[in-house]
C-alpha cells in the first residue's frame, strides 16, 4: 500500500507550523489527507502519563502505509488516553485494551485516507461519539468540523481539542440541524459505523456542495445495504463513486465507500431529525 507523505511534509501557505509540547514542525500533507488552513497546534499542558505507547501507535500506522511524525503519534496517543479515562464515568467506547484502541479506533480512523482522493477543504464528521475519525484526522492535518448530537459527548469533545489544542470546532447538533444552520458548505463528510449507507447518504447530501462527497468507513457491507445506498444517493443528488477493501493489522476486514454531491435532489432535504434513520429512502 502507497504511503502518506506525511513525515516529509510541504508546507502550504505562508508557512504554517504545527507545535506540539513547544516543538515546531511544518504542517503535514499527505496523499489523501488534502490540506489545511491552520494556525498553531499547541497542547496547553504537559502530557500526562500516557497508557497508549505512541511508538506503538507509529508503527501501527505505518503498517497501514500511513506515516505518523513522532509528534503527530504523541497527541493520537494522548487522544486516546483522554477517550479511555472518560470512558470510566460515560459511555464511550466497549474498546478499552491499549492494542486495542490503537488498531480499531486510531489505525481504523486513518487506514482509508490513502484510498480515496485528498481530503481537501471543510471535513465535517458526522456522529463524531469519541472523537473517531474525526479528531485523528485533525491530528493529521484536515480541517474538521465534528457534529455530535449527544450532549455529554459533545462536552467530552470541547474538552478534548481544548486539551489537545486542536482548533476544530464542535457542534452539539444533528446533521440535519447542522444542514440547515450550514447548508451545501461542505466538501467532504465523514462517518465510521453510524447507520445504513441509505441513512448516511441522505445526511450527507444537504450538507455538501456540488462535487463534494461523503466517505463511508463500514465493516462488511451485504449487497442489500449497497443497493439501499445506490436507490437513495439517487433521490439525494449523489452517486457512488468508489468502493475499497481493506484490512486492519489484526485481520478485521474494512471498506471505504464513497459518494459523489452531482446534480439536484428529488425531494426537499434535508428531512424532519430521525428520518434518514427510521424511514430510509433505500
Amino acid at each position: 500500500m502507497p504511503q502518506a507523505d506525511v513525515q516529509n511534509p510541504r508546507v502550504t501557505g505562508s508557512g504554517q507550523s504545527l507545535s506540539v509540547w513547544g516543538i515546531a514542525q511544518a504542517t503535514p500533507k499527505g496523499r489523501g489527507v488534502g490540506r489545511r488552513r491552520v494556525g498553531v497546534f499547541h497542547v496547553k499542558h504537559d502530557p500526562p502519563k500516557s497508557v497508549i505507547d505512541s511508538g506503538r501507535v507509529t508503527a501501527v500506522l505505518e503498517s497501514c502505509g500511513v506515516r505518523a511524525t513522532q509528534d503527530q503519534a504523541q497527541v493520537l496517543a494522548m487522544h486516546a488516553d483522554l477517550v479511555l479515562e472518560a470512558n470510566q464515568r460515560m459511555n464511550l467506547t466497549r474498546i478499552t485494551s491499549p492494542e486495542d484502541v490503537i488498531i480499531l479506533h486510531i489505525a481504523d480512523s486513518l487506514a482509508f485516507i490513502n484510498l480515496v482522493a485528498p481530503m481537501d477543504g471543510v471535513v465535517i464528521d458526522v456522529g463524531s461519539g469519541a472523537g473517531y475519525p474525526g479528531i485523528p484526522l485533525a491530528i493529521m492535518g484536515l480541517d474538521l468540523r465534528l457534529c455530535e448530537s449527544v450532549k455529554k459527548k459533545a462536552a467530552f469533545l470541547e474538552e478534548c481539542v481544548d486539551s489537545l489544542g486542536l482548533r476544530v470546532p464542535v457542534h452539539p447538533v444533528r446533521a440535519e440541524e447542522y444542514a440547515k444552520a450550514y447548508p451545501r458548505q461542505a466538501d467532504v463528510v465523514v462517518f465510521r459505523a453510524v447507520s445504513s449507507l441509505a441513512s448516511l447518504v441522505e445526511l450527507a447530501s444537504p450538507l455538501l456542495r456540488e462535487g463534494g462527497r461523503a466517505i463511508a468507513l463500514k465493516s462488511a457491507v451485504a449487497e442489500e445495504e449497497r443497493l439501499g445506498g445506490s436507490r437513495a444517493a439517487a433521490t439525494c443528488g449523489m452517486r457512488p463513486t468508489d468502493e475499497q477493501r481493506y484490512t486492519l493489522p489484526s485481520g478485521e476486514k474494512r471498506s471505504v465507500l464513497v459518494y459523489e454531491r452531482r446534480g439536484r435532489t428529488g425531494i426537499a432535504l434535508p428531512r424532519r431529525p430521525g428520518l434518514a434513520q427510521n424511514h430510509p429512502l433505500g
